[in-house]
């Protein structure tokens, strides 16, 4: 028994070495404009995210140009739909705890709204 209790951790420490465990988080929020979501990807000393605001309005028509804020990343867009992608990849960096949240700011056509998005 403790032979085969030693080789199933031996197993799980050599998976996680070579394939790098991955732990997901996924974050999302909104408020009466916007809506957002970005998931998270950690593995070993590098975080991968990826997510979208989403306008919820129905004057798509009237969007020019959407300044955003998403923790360390931020942005100016001209909007062409509701949607605007959020991209990010880092090596060597802190990692978003998982009890954290992300705060959103979104400035568009003079409007100006901030929201959570927390790790569901």
């Amino acid at each position: 028994m403790k032979k085969f209790l030693f080789f199933i951790t031996f197993l799980t420490i050599v998976s996680c070495s070579l394939m790098g465990c991955i732990s997901t988080n996924t974050y999302s929020g909104e408020s009466e404009h916007w809506k957002g979501t970005f998931t998270l990807n950690h593995s070993g000393d590098q975080e991968v995210g990826e997510g979208e605001l989403v306008y919820k309005g129905e004057d798509i028509n009237h969007l020019k140009e959407v300044k955003w804020v998403n923790g360390s990343m931020s942005g100016e867009i001209e909007m062409e739909d509701r949607r605007i992608g959020l991209n990010s990849h880092c090596g060597g960096c802190a990692h978003q705890p998982e009890s954290g949240e992300y705060e959103v700011t979104v400035e568009w056509n003079g409007k100006k709204e901030t929201f959570s998005m927390k790790n569901q």
